[in-house]
């Protein structure tokens, strides 16, 4: 009754896709974004070098406050309304979910 409604990430960008469409910028940054939490759900538990890294560096984007340049994640954010702290903090309940699993 109490549990929070869960969206999926193709519910979610299917959604912002749909709000930024004709808007070149704004689409380019949701693919950013898209792209980021593709690499982390989809490379989580990989070993290979290549898809650690690409875990590693999107997981670092994620959690970066750096806001110099234009598709910095925070800049992509706000320029989608989107709250980065929420964002961040779906990501990590998402990556403590699935370890959890993991380990159960």
């Amino acid at each position: 009754m109490f549990e929070p409604d869960v969206v999926l990430p193709e519910q979610f960008f299917n959604k912002l896709r749909a709000r930024v469409a004709g808007q070149g910028e704004k689409r380019l940054m949701t693919a950013v974004l898209e792209d980021a939490v593709h690499c982390i759900q989809a490379y989580i538990n990989k070993t290979g070098r290549r898809e650690g890294r690409l875990y590693e560096e999107a997981l670092e984007w994620v959690d970066s406050d750096d806001d110099f340049w234009s598709f910095a994640f925070v800049n992509v954010c706000h320029a989608l309304d989107l709250n980065p702290g929420y964002i961040r903090d779906g990501v990590h309940e998402w990556i403590e979910n699935r370890k959890a699993q993991r380990s159960a």
